[in-house]
């Protein structure tokens, strides 16, 4: 009988049913290696579900905790589950956040295979910064065979601060491009929603211009610079030049200043929607806008270029790999409200069609270089780098 091949243990606080973009792009990575016949356990701590679990999925099985408010009790939990399944792993990733970061290296030692360290979205910037996580991070980056970024900003970061260039790299977010195209339905109601955008401010001169209509779009945190993008045009004196389509959850002080911006800018809000639910929203958009203090490599980025529609972006963490100024999108000096009123004052002085070009350009970018198979196939490549390094490692010990 043919012993079973090793598999993955993939340890992650994002996975759907959770949303989000780490969620989201947590199930597109284990989606596309699964695909290419890698079988992957995905260790979830799970803030929907009540209690422990094991869901056998295709590719893999999903082992869910509970969050706890306790770290260390959920991460006991999880490993006692994984511990009495008895199986052998060739390899375990932590897909960023706070409690993957903190249990992989130990995870990792008692199944004796090697770590991979990925950093998502600002986990980076947060933990090293952060008095509580900072040894967290080290150690992670200490015990790992390899260590991913998803911006060329954070790997240079990563290896000047913990001397790990040897050992980091840096693997772009991809885009599904096979499903990702609007219906006629959608499409319709983009064009309702736009129509509501960019209907004539009262008393509005017949040459008044229609409002660039802007998109904020996802968790909007005081991280994403929504506050300082809604002040920037109202110090401008833009209100009548611009409108802004809001969609996705805010927090407690991006919210009152969205209410407060609503009365002098037109603000149409939406809840959060999943992606799917996007493509009914993004056709209304002329630029998406993202003027984030720190990022990883945005979805709505990829999803926005894929989709022939430019950007306005701060040039952080993943983004400048993406959009180059002036090419695919309207970048600007993270955190520098002048900056980023001289991007405004760019985007009103382009017409349309200018904007249709730079969008077009971005969506060749993006079928060329940032796909979900080239990033599964990097992702695969890593693995088997990792375990040859391995075995060697363990051929030399004997």
């Amino acid at each position: 009988m043919t012993a079973e091949a090793p598999r993955i243990l993939w340890l992650t606080e994002h996975f759907p049913p959770a949303r989000g973009g780490m969620a989201q792009s947590c199930d597109r990575i284990v989606a596309g290696l699964r695909a290419m016949g890698r079988t992957i356990d995905v260790a979830f701590i799970s803030r929907r579900h009540p209690r422990h679990r094991r869901v056998m999925d295709v590719g893999g099985d999903r082992f869910e905790a509970p969050w706890s408010d306790d770290g260390a009790y959920a991460l006991q939990r999880l490993w006692l589950d994984i511990a009495a399944a008895g199986r052998r792993y060739s390899h375990v990733v932590a897909y960023g956040g706070h409690l993957p970061v903190a249990g992989g290296p130990a995870f990792a030692r008692w199944l004796d295979a090697p770590l991979i360290t990925l950093f998502r979205g600002n986990d980076l910037d947060a933990g090293m910064f952060s008095p509580r996580r900072a040894h967290l991070v080290e150690r992670a980056i200490d015990h790992a065979a390899a260590v991913v970024t998803v911006s060329s900003d954070a790997l240079e970061k990563c290896a000047k601060l913990y001397g790990c260039a040897d050992k980091t790299r840096f693997i772009a977010n991809g885009i599904e491009l096979s499903d990702w195209a609007p219906l006629p339905s959608e499409l319709a109601h983009s064009q309702a929603l736009r129509e509501e955008l960019t209907a004539p401010f009262d008393g509005a001169d017949d040459d008044e211009p229609a409002p660039v209509v802007l998109g904020l779009i996802g968790q909007l945190k005081a991280k994403k610079g929504a506050t300082m993008l809604l002040q920037a045009v109202i110090d401008a004196g833009w209100e009548r030049r611009f409108s802004f389509l809001v969609v996705g959850h805010a927090d407690e002080a991006t919210e009152a200043c969205l209410q407060e911006a609503a009365e002098t800018l037109r603000v149409v809000r939406r809840p959060f929607l999943d992606r799917s639910e996007l493509l009914s929203v993004y056709p209304a958009l002329d630029v998406v806008a993202l003027p984030s203090f720190f990022d990883g490599m945005p979805n709505v980025m990829l999803e926005a270029q894929a989709l022939g529609i430019p950007v306005l972006a701060a040039a952080v963490g993943g983004i400048p790999d993406v959009v180059h100024d002036g090419e695919q999108g309207y970048l600007f000096t993270p955190g520098q409200a002048a900056a980023l009123r001289e991007a405004l004052a760019r985007v009103l002085d382009d017409d349309e069609p200018q904007r249709r070009a730079l969008g077009a350009a971005g969506r060749d970018r993006v079928t060329a270089a940032f796909t979900a198979g080239r990033e599964a196939h990097a992702y695969a490549q890593l693995l088997d780098e990792v375990e040859q390094d391995a075995s060697r490692q363990k051929g030399d010990e004997r």
